[in-house]
């Protein structure tokens, strides 16, 4: 449990455009993540979640950021996000396979945003 006077604070890349990946790829990564962004679509938005909770004003910021990566740095990526790595082995194994065969020499500029949300427990 966060103390009074202890801050929560969220930060997360988002993806900006454009996208450095070939569109086969993108398109791909986007069919195996349509479920999972499903299951969160209606959730309320991060500050009003916390502004339910006991804690002071929500604090947003966002700031530009660039991430490079070699080729071998995307392909393991893409198998660290919750909506592949939650797959059987062989699942995985078989997109890691077609991600593979999409995927040109690197290396890759992302364009990305950094968000941050904070508030202090009162």
């Amino acid at each position: 449990m966060l103390r009074p006077g202890g801050v929560i604070c969220l930060v997360w890349n988002e993806p900006q455009e454009p996208s450095p990946l070939p569109p086969d790829y993108e398109a791909y990564l986007q069919r195996l993540h349509a479920p999972a962004l499903d299951a969160v679509r209606d959730a309320p938005p991060w500050p009003e979640l916390i502004a339910r909770g006991p804690f002071g004003e929500v604090h947003e910021t966002a700031l530009p950021n660039e991430q490079v990566l070699e080729r071998n740095g995307v392909l393991t990526f893409a198998q660290t996000v919750s909506w592949i790595a939650h797959r059987d082995a062989e699942e995985r194994r078989r997109i890691a396979a077609d991600l593979d065969a999409m995927l040109g020499d690197g290396p890759f500029t992302f364009p990305m945003r950094t968000n941050v949300t904070w508030a202090v427990r009162e």
